[in-house]
């Protein structure tokens, strides 16, 4: 599963900016379902093959450029990836969706994306900008894409909190074959990411490779507690507001568990820190608060 942050900064008037929140898939469906044969598009097996990043990917298989009888077909249903369990604040301000696929074709030739979009509900469908890049050919091995644009970062749509959290926001992503001869696309997985405003603070959270928390806020000794779910790599570090770097320290290949990562901060400042700790790619990010200096 996968976690992108980026960089946190202040605006004025007491309003934080761009904290990202990103998810993962709870649930993953061919749209329409198989059962509905005249359906036009090739339909998707191993769907729920999304929801983790592990190399194991959804598939579907498309028929040469052109040719199209129900499920035969040289374009897919909808792939739809869901239940993100988002909990956005509901007075927050949506500022940006991004949203990564990772995919592959069987070769890289011919596929390239049909539709990329976003659907507050089933029942409502895909809304606003297709975010699809259709000129770029999919790669023979997985690699990530990243949709969402500075010039669109609402996707053409209004999207508030309460959207976005109900479980049914998804994501939508059908795949075409440009070839002449038939084609495998696969999907791997799905994550989105919602960067948001609110004036009540900066709120980070991330599902995967694992969990984690900051503990000792308040006081002089912090302690950014990680869950791995598999081995992982760690680089931890601490930052003030401004982005400058206190604190650097590689933990090394850390085993899958719970570990406690702890700064030598005694000699900071009253103030406000973020504990950041890079693990497998990842990027895991909490605030700590210190009010005493010891």
């Amino acid at each position: 599963m996968k976690t992108a942050f980026s960089l946190l900064f202040f605006v004025p008037f007491g309003v934080f900016a761009q904290s990202p929140v990103t998810a993962n898939p709870g649930s993953a469906a061919t749209l329409p379902s198989s059962a509905c044969l005249s359906c036009a598009g090739a339909t998707w097996s191993n769907e729920t093959n999304v929801l983790a990043a592990d190399g194991a990917g959804a598939d579907v298989g498309l028929m040469q450029n052109g040719f199209c009888f129900q499920s035969s077909c040289y374009a897919s249903r909808y792939m739809e990836a869901s239940v993100f369990g988002f909990n956005i604040p509901l007075t927050a301000t949506i500022d940006s969706i991004h949203v990564d696929v990772t995919r592959k074709g069987l070769t890289a030739q011919g596929l390239h994306d049909s539709i990329v979009q976003l659907e507050p509900d089933p029942l409502t469908g895909p809304v606003g900008t297709n975010m699809a890049d259709p000129a770029t050919v999919w790669p023979a091995a997985y690699a990530t894409k990243t949709y969402g644009q500075p010039g669109d970062p609402l996707w053409g749509y209004a999207w508030t909190p309460a959207m976005i959290n109900n479980a049914q926001f998804g994501v939508l992503v059908k795949v075409s074959n440009g070839d002449a001869s038939q084609q495998t696309a696969y999907i791997d997985h799905i994550a989105v990411t919602i960067h948001y405003s609110t004036s009540t603070g900066i709120f980070s959270a991330t599902s995967s490779p694992g969990n984690f928390q900051v503990l000792g806020s308040g006081t002089a000794h912090p302690v950014l507690e990680l869950k791995l779910e598999r081995n992982a790599p760690v680089k931890f570090t601490v930052t003030d507001v401004a982005g400058r770097v206190l604190y650097e320290k590689q933990e090394g290949m850390l085993s899958p568990g719970v570990h406690r990562l702890q700064p030598a901060a005694e000699e900071f400042p009253a103030g406000l820190y973020f504990l950041v700790a890079e693990a497998d790619g990842k990027r895991f990010a909490g605030r700590w608060m210190k009010t005493v200096r010891q």
